[in-house]
């Protein structure tokens, strides 16, 4: 379902990203079978990223990902969020989006 839904928003023009509290190192480990997939992301910004400040549900993460978009930063309201933690909805909820 989820590989399908991005391959759909991808060929669509859709831009996607990443905003994730894990750390470069995790992150590479989770995945690194995933090549393909993250393939489709315009962007990924980490738990580490000297901008994210604080973890979820702080709103830094989606913050700065929405600043890194290729075509500009995008309005956080335009924004949809998939999360799979309570704490990174109130993160999306706190970002506004």
């Amino acid at each position: 379902g989820a590989s399908r839904l991005l391959k759909h928003l991808h060929a669509k023009g859709v831009p996607i990203a990443v905003a994730t509290g894990s750390h470069r190192r995790y992150f590479e480990l989770k995945t690194q079978r995933h090549g393909e997939l993250f393939s489709l992301m315009h962007h990924v910004v980490l738990g580490d990223d000297p901008e994210v400040k604080q973890g979820k549900p702080s709103p830094d993460v989606f913050l700065a990902a929405a600043k890194r978009f290729e075509s500009g930063p995008v309005d956080p309201s335009n924004i949809l969020v998939f999360e799979d933690a309570p704490s990174g909805v109130l993160s999306a909820k706190n970002a506004g989006m």
